[in-house]
């Protein structure tokens, strides 16, 4: 083998373990994205299981309040006359049942 070729060998190979060596580099560095996004999981998990318990133990005052508050609601309501259920849209439509009447209250007589 002439000095040329051994010469042009020995550059393919430095250029081959210069790639080698970047290559190595660019792994090391997607391990070390890997890693940071498994401990990035990690701590939204967690993170998803301390506002889960949060939750759990807000839950039972979130229900009375919202019982409470249902109790109220209904205790508070004023009777409603049949007569405010219907209205007259400004068109020439017919009358038309209208607010919280609108499934509650049967169909008006016929005249």
């Amino acid at each position: 083998m002439s000095e040329l070729q051994t010469g042009s060998l020995n550059t393919e190979m430095q250029a081959l373990e210069s790639r080698i060596e970047r290559y190595n580099q660019e792994l090391a560095i997607v391990d070390k994205q890997q890693d940071i996004a498994r401990l990035r999981q990690q701590s939204d998990k967690q993170h998803q299981l301390i506002i889960e318990a949060k939750l759990d133990a807000l839950q039972p005052l979130i229900n009375e309040r919202r019982l409470n508050q249902l109790e109220e609601t209904a205790n508070s309501r004023k009777p409603i006359s049949h007569k405010a259920c219907w209205t007259t849209p400004r068109s020439r439509k017919p009358w038309t049942r209208t607010g919280p009447c609108v499934n509650n209250w049967p169909e008006p007589a016929k005249v």
